[in-house]
């Protein structure tokens, strides 16, 4: 437990002083400026963990499988290649306004690079230099929000605002990671070409589709609020998943810790008692989420000045959403040590799926708050389904071989 509170701490004070600033930008950015900032938010986090961050954790789970032990940055440079792909079908699509495609491909690129940062740390369970991290990326928009952007030495836009989160995360790759960078992995393609390969052709081509379609799953609802309501009514709902944010830093803290410790377990025993400190952390944590639903009725106001009274409902809905994923989702990481890939993709489709035709159903006649409820329901199924075959695969048959990074750990 020690480990998750440890992480838990530092992301804490890195979300609540991200959510600080976030929630200026709710109060001073016009709602038009919020909306895009919240969609081009959206389709840098969801590339960022559909890609960047589910091949991270195929570097951990499958690094032995894979061969990646000498092979660090050319898994990077696989990475930035994917991530150059799916950007430039982004821009092909016309999903995104022109005047921010090149801020999109700066704030994903520099994400991505940080994201791989984070696991290299990660991998070594250096909890410390990760979370020290993420904490001084933090530090660093903060520090050009208040001394730059809000006394408007620059143009305070959506587009600042990103530009400004792409520069500071660049720099904290640079100081924490530059030095271990040999650039000339970049120059190798065939190198890089047949580890692709090698990796498409692998069962754990199940689990990259697997995280892309949970990162699509939890930001399906504000692509199609983008298509379906008002600049306004995206507005509130981004607020509204702005403070829900705060309270997935939680959610975080647990995957961080548990997917290493999930894969260096020797015995299922192990793994049996690290959820019973999950069921204790939830036992906690579980009172504060729903303490904070019921206080939004008076904070979101003061925060937003009233500006978008609708956050409320929609935030408490989240809530739930919230709720769910951190009773069942560090589950999943139980799948990922008995490998079961395939299944954890088409759950995951499916649910993916199902949000898409609830959002249709309930975003015309509930807006903002028919795509929580939306989210609600189709993160409580593959939740559920991935608690409930962790479960049996925990009484019924052994843990198998580690065959990840930290095989001998």
């Amino acid at each position: 437990m020690k480990p998750v509170l440890f992480v838990f701490g530092f992301d804490l004070v890195s979300k609540v002083l991200m959510g600080l600033a976030g929630l200026l930008l709710i109060r001073f950015l016009p709602e038009n400026e919020y909306s895009l900032f919240t969609v081009v938010m959206a389709f840098s986090t969801m590339l960022v963990q559909g890609i960047s961050s589910n091949m991270n954790g195929v570097y951990i789970a499958g690094h032995k499988r894979l061969g990646l032990e000498n092979r660090p940055q050319r898994f990077l440079v696989l990475q930035l290649w994917f991530l150059g792909v799916a950007l430039s079908i982004v821009a092909a699509l016309g999903a995104i306004e022109p005047r921010v495609i090149a801020i999109l491909v700066a704030l994903t690129v520099a994400n991505g690079l940080l994201e791989f940062t984070k696991t290299h740390y990660q991998y070594k369970q250096n909890f410390l230099a990760l979370s020290l991290a993420e904490f001084l990326r933090t530090l660093l928009f903060i520090s050009v929000l208040f001394f730059f952007l809000l006394p408007e030495r620059v143009p305070f836009s959506a587009g600042t605002v990103l530009f400004a989160q792409s520069l500071c995360t660049a720099m904290v790759v640079a100081l924490w990671f530059g030095r271990k960078l040999d650039w000339k992995e970049f120059l190798k393609i065939d190198e890089t070409i047949r580890l692709g390969k090698l990796m498409m052709k692998s069962k754990y081509r199940y689990m990259i589709g697997y995280f892309f379609a949970v990162a699509l799953l939890l930001r399906t609802d504000i692509f199609m609020l983008d298509r379906l309501v008002s600049r306004f009514e995206l507005a509130t709902y981004g607020s509204a998943f702005r403070y829900f944010s705060l309270v997935l830093v939680i959610l975080t803290a647990l995957h961080t810790v548990f997917l290493p410790k999930t894969q260096a377990a020797h015995r299922s025993s192990e793994l049996r008692k690290l959820f019973r400190k999950h069921f204790r952390i939830v036992a906690m944590v579980l009172p504060v989420v729903f303490l904070g639903g019921w206080l939004s009725e008076w904070i979101i106001p003061w925060i937003d000045g009233g500006k978008y009274p609708g956050a409320i409902l929609i935030f408490r809905a989240l809530c739930f959403v919230a709720a769910i994923s951190i009773c069942f989702s560090p589950y999943a990481n139980v799948l990922f040590r008995y490998e079961l890939y395939r299944f954890l993709f088409y759950l995951a489709t499916s649910a993916c799926l199902l949000n898409v035709v609830l959002n249709l159903l309930l975003i015309p006649e509930y807006r903002g708050l028919g795509a929580a409820i939306a989210t609600f329901v189709s993160a409580g199924a593959i939740n559920v389904g991935m608690f409930l075959k962790s479960r049996y695969l925990l009484s019924t048959r052994p843990l198998p071989d580690n065959t990840s990074l930290l095989a001998n750990a």
